[in-house]
């Protein structure tokens, strides 16, 4: 099949993952450059109040290993950009490998909402004065719309690639 029979919704899926994983990947690099150039502030400076708050210590943790967290963000980058590239070349393997990351990429937007609604909450706003309440209300409304915002892309792209156009449009090449 030419690139000019591949269904648009492949092409158009293939470019995102190309352009996703070279961000991704991007994201990687500058996270790289910032943890070598900030180190993380020592385990004594998050005994505020917040930072005795669980979600806030799961923050540290990740700060303190945040070379970990950006060599496997590396990886995940060059991975997807890999599979978007096999997408527009239209390999079998790249259908089921596009679908387990977008389903990857959900999961990871809904669980950051979660990490966001529990943060807020552990902030204490809810308990403070009227002004702080107001303020832990909307922070509460606009993180919960961005994370909807997040989420509608990769729906949609399950649903794409889970439709008989471009299953059939992957069939006819055996990897």
């Amino acid at each position: 099949m030419t690139a000019t029979s591949r269904p648009t919704a492949v092409t158009v899926i293939g470019w995102l993952f190309v352009g996703g994983g070279v961000l991704t990947a991007l994201g990687g690099v500058m996270g790289t450059v910032m943890s070598l150039l900030v180190p993380p502030a020592p385990r004594s400076a998050a005994t505020t109040h917040l930072g005795q708050q669980a979600p806030f210590q799961i923050l540290a943790y990740v700060t303190e290993h945040m070379l970990v967290f950006v060599g496997a963000q590396l990886l995940f980058g060059a991975v997807v950009a890999v599979c978007g590239f096999a997408m527009l070349r239209l390999r079998a393997w790249s259908r089921s490998v596009a679908e387990a990351i977008t389903w990857l990429a959900l999961a990871y937007i809904l669980a950051f909402g979660t990490f966001w609604v529990w943060s807020v909450a552990s902030m204490g706003l809810f308990n403070g004065p009227e002004h702080l309440r107001a303020f832990g209300l909307v922070f509460l409304f606009f993180g919960a719309i961005m994370c909807l915002a997040f989420a509608i892309p990769p729906i949609v792209i399950i649903r794409v690639l889970r439709g008989s156009a471009i299953r059939e449009a992957f069939s006819g090449e055996r990897a």
